[in-house]
């Protein structure tokens, strides 16, 4: 399958530093092995993962969609305050509800996905430090998202196919999705 990139984000999938990786790279499908020791190289990576999740606007990114299989995901719905995760493992889930996914491993493609309503996701930060914390819609549909990554699924596994449609690039566009994700994380505390 070969996707038509639009100019607004070929930088996203050009050589350079760590590129996005997009379907069909077999990566995409593979299952992530657990970060042993968290080195320089780790510490590195992590910092690539930040760069191109906040450059892409994204609200996540996993160690997949940079080609590395590696269980390292950032989690960022509020766009730019990242969650890092190391070895992320889902403790805890709540009701369930529907919401529009896209992917940076995928561009230009949207649909519906049912996910957890509440999650709590447990980790090592960047430091090692085990730490645990609870999000809720917009949050919670991204760790699974993000987690589903490291488990060689992709959100197309998962979507009401019917659901399916090309995603506009247009400013406009852009910011009709900002202020969804915006009704998203603020309506968290219903």
């Amino acid at each position: 399958m070969e996707i038509e990139i639009p100019d607004s984000i070929k930088h996203l999938y050009e050589e350079g530093r760590n590129p996005v990786v997009k379907i069909p790279n077999p990566v995409l499908r593979q299952m992530c092995l657990p970060v042993q020791k968290i080195t320089k190289k780790t510490q590195q990576f992590i910092d690539d993962l930040v760069y191109w999740s906040l450059n892409a606007d994204g609200v996540g990114i996993s160690a997949p969609q940079l080609g590395r299989l590696e269980r390292i995901m950032i989690v960022d719905p509020e766009v730019g305050n990242p969650d890092v995760y190391i070895n992320p493992e889902i403790i805890h889930t709540e009701g369930e509800f529907i919401l529009e996914e896209g992917c940076l491993s995928i561009p230009g493609i949207i649909g519906t996905v049912k996910r957890h309503h509440t999650v709590t996701v447990k980790g090592l930060n960047r430091k090692g430090e085990v730490f645990e914390k609870t999000y809720s819609k917009l949050g919670a549909a991204v760790v699974q998202h993000e987690l589903d990554h490291l488990n060689g699924v992709l959100f197309i596994d998962r979507v009401e196919p019917d659901s399916l449609y090309a995603y506009d690039y247009s400013e406009a566009a852009k910011e009709k999705r900002r202020k969804k994700r915006e009704e998203y994380s603020t309506s968290d505390e219903e």
